[in-house]
């Protein structure tokens, strides 16, 4: 079983892209859908895409492509998109925490693709989930490796299913 927040070492390279122009984004979808998972931000809501299911326009406010080895983050800063890309096991070192965020929203019944919640937030997923199973996503903190601890960056890595009973062993 995999641990969590437990500090490990590893090695990651971080970069920060030249800021991009809103007309230029197309040039970034190939490298965006190299990644499995999209987190869009829309100025109407925000989609959880698989790899091939993404178009990029210049409605995304917000875009976290993202696997087990990376993420590429964007963030639109006027007519412009601010962003960078983390890349592990390649690189400088750093400490690294992997932990897992609950994902809220109960299983819809007949679709197991759609978690939703009373208060009218609802959420599709690229993939169906298995009833009885509670979404989270897991991030992984980086930290300087060298001298003084400090949170660097932060990025997303994947989602995973728990059974519902992990709350009843945490409490």
């Amino acid at each position: 079983m995999e641990q969590y927040r437990e500090f490990k070492n590893i090695l990651a390279s971080r970069t920060v892209l030249t800021p991009i122009n809103e007309d230029s984004l197309e040039e970034m979808a190939d490298k965006i859908k190299s990644y499995d998972y999209k987190l869009i931000y829309y100025r109407d809501g925000v989609q959880i895409k698989k790899k091939e299911d993404f178009v990029l326009d210049s409605s995304v406010l917000e875009i976290r492509a993202f696997n087990a080895l990376g993420e590429l983050h964007l963030l639109k800063k006027g007519l412009k998109y601010i962003g960078r890309i983390i890349e592990d096991n390649t690189g400088e070192g750093y400490e690294i925490i992997d932990d897992l965020y609950k994902v809220w929203g109960q299983l819809n019944s007949n679709d197991k693709t759609i978690l939703s919640e009373d208060r009218g937030i609802r959420i599709m997923l690229p993939f169906e989930m298995e009833k009885g199973k509670l979404l989270f996503a897991k991030v992984r903190h980086y930290f300087s490796a060298k001298g003084e601890l400090k949170n660097l960056d932060w990025r997303l890595v994947g989602f995973e299913e728990k059974d519902e009973r992990i709350f009843k062993e945490v409490s």
